[in-house]
């Protein structure tokens, strides 16, 4: 370049300063938008592990055996009605056949009774002291027979109650069992979560590292530097002679993110 073609492109320089055309002003805001966006674009972003938290991994664990808690609960509750019904049920047979056997006790001695008397009249000892004696001692034993059938009505309904009993200790302690069992799955599971979650926690550790780590590569700044370039390539010729070498110039950022070949092409292209 002769001299006096230098100085007509430093008038030229000298009299764009400060008159930028609107196409050249714009060009210009495009490329330095361009340089801003492209990481945020491009650049690995950091991975977020889908973790849970304390308190929704103990609400994932109890969720997790509920039905299995409900399904035990059930089977030992169903088991203890089962059982206590038919404790109820001989408990009324009991009832019943007291009733009946009252009832047989009464019209056997009545019976008895009824023959003393009549062999006593067939004696002529309708009105004697044995007559007496012997209607006491049919009366004696409709008493002791009585007091025998309510005695063993009585201890079949003590062996009902104590067998009821011993159903309600079964079924409290076979629902505690239950609880300890529910409460120990419980655990073993958070630790499964808890594990789980840690395993996501460094794998998304590991992938950050590795997206750090190909940031500051040497690939991601060329395939950066050759993006910008390109942009800034068709932008530049959007301005006036005078603005492209200005921006050439005096933009530092472009100069910052392109590579040195890539610079030296726009310079002497545009500079």
């Amino acid at each position: 370049m002769d001299f006096i073609s230098y100085l007509r492109r430093v008038i030229q320089d000298v009299r764009g300063i400060g008159n930028n055309s609107a196409a050249g002003t714009n060009a210009a805001n495009t490329i330095r938008d361009f340089i801003r966006d492209y990481d945020t674009n491009h650049a690995p972003r950091d991975v977020v592990a889908d973790v849970k938290t304390d308190d929704e991994i103990r609400q994932a664990a109890n969720a997790h055996y509920q039905v299995w808690r409900d399904g035990r609960e059930q089977t030992i509750q169903s088991d203890f009605n089962i059982r206590s019904d038919a404790e109820e049920f001989r408990r009324n047979e009991l009832q019943n056949e007291r009733d009946i056997g009252k009832d047989r006790i009464n019209n056997t001695f009545d019976e008895r009774m009824q023959r003393t008397k009549n062999d006593n009249i067939r004696r002529g000892l309708a009105r004697s002291s044995i007559a007496d004696n012997r209607g006491a001692e049919v009366e004696n034993e409709r008493i002791k027979t009585q007091h025998f059938s309510e005695q063993s009505h009585l201890s079949g309904l003590e062996r009902i109650d104590q067998n009821l009993r011993t159903l309600e200790q079964r079924k409290n302690a076979a629902l505690n069992d239950l609880d300890n069992d529910h409460a120990r799955r419980i655990e073993t599971q958070i630790g499964r979560l808890e594990n789980e979650r840690q395993r996501r926690i460094a794998e998304a550790e590991r992938a950050n590292a590795a997206g750090a780590t190909r940031a500051e590569s040497e690939a991601f700044r060329m395939q950066r530097s050759e993006a910008v370039f390109l942009e800034a390539d068709q932008l530049l010729s959007q301005m006036t002679p005078a603005e492209a070498r200005a921006f050439m110039r005096d933009d530092v950022q472009l100069r910052a993110v392109l590579s040195s070949y890539h610079y030296m092409r726009l310079r002497n292209r545009f500079a």
